[in-house]
């Protein structure tokens, strides 16, 4: 039953499939030589890069970081007093009654099925 679950996650018999893994290492090892490259260069490359990018992610969050907070400064206080200036109070006058909406807080009572403004 073992033999079935490694040949089922490896794709074949694990000596077959490995020895296919040391054939083809060799083949690529040998043709890395011959191009000049070496195994450490590439992973100190990999860990540079991945280093580079993490830092630039952070760098580029921080920007956006600093862009949100400078336009939240303006408009957060622009819509607070446009918010505060458009505040009517509570309504007074007589009760509202039938066909006619109750007031909001914000707004003044409209009739219903009245689309012309006052």
């Amino acid at each position: 039953m073992t033999d079935n679950v490694a040949t089922r996650v490896l794709g074949g018999s694990p000596l077959a499939v490995l020895l296919r893994l040391v054939a083809v290492s060799l083949l690529v090892g040998a043709l890395m030589s011959w191009l000049g490259l070496d195994a450490l260069d590439i992973v100190n490359d990999l860990g540079r890069a991945f280093t580079q990018l993490y830092g630039t992610g952070f760098a580029a969050l921080h920007d956006i970081g600093r862009t949100l907070v400078a336009g939240a400064a303006v408009v957060v206080p622009v819509w607070l007093v446009l918010r505060l200036l458009s505040y009517r109070g509570p309504r007074r006058g007589p009760v509202a009654g039938p066909g006619v909406a109750p007031a909001s807080r914000w707004g003044q009572a409209e009739r219903v099925g009245d689309d012309r403004r006052p």
